[in-house]
């Protein structure tokens, strides 16, 4: 699996959010038309280019394409959680929590939830 550029991912995190093992291609140009202002032309590319790096199966019905999703976004957040921890984090989870800790980002909910995890976790 590779890292999406921005653009692929928009696309994937709508197509995501639909939580539909299939998806038109119309629906996604009418998406992305409407909330980035894309041609259809751009839509289509984009969609080849994840067709080609395998997180999209195309296969046409009639005058549409209709996709598949291959990668759920669970399994893309793993590999995009593990990549960041790996490069930027030396793999430490404890500097990753640390620096996101220094900007005082985190609510009491989520220290508490992070609390609740780590104990399960033992």
């Amino acid at each position: 699996m590779k890292k999406l550029p921005v653009t692929e991912l928009r696309i994937m995190k709508f197509i995501w959010s639909q939580n539909m093992d299939h998806i038109a291609s119309k629906d996604i140009a009418d998406y992305m038309l409407k909330e980035f202002l894309w041609l259809k032309g751009t839509t289509g590319k984009v969609l080849s280019r994840l067709v080609d790096k395998g997180f999209l199966k195309a296969k046409k019905q009639g005058r549409n394409t209709i996709y598949e999703v291959l990668i759920s976004n669970n399994e893309y957040i793993k590999f995009e959680t593990k990549e960041f921890l790996e490069l930027v984090h030396d793999k430490s989870i404890f500097s990753f929590i640390s620096a996101l800790g220094e900007e005082e980002d985190i609510s009491e909910k989520e220290l508490k939830d992070l609390e609740a995890w780590i104990k399960d976790r033992k």
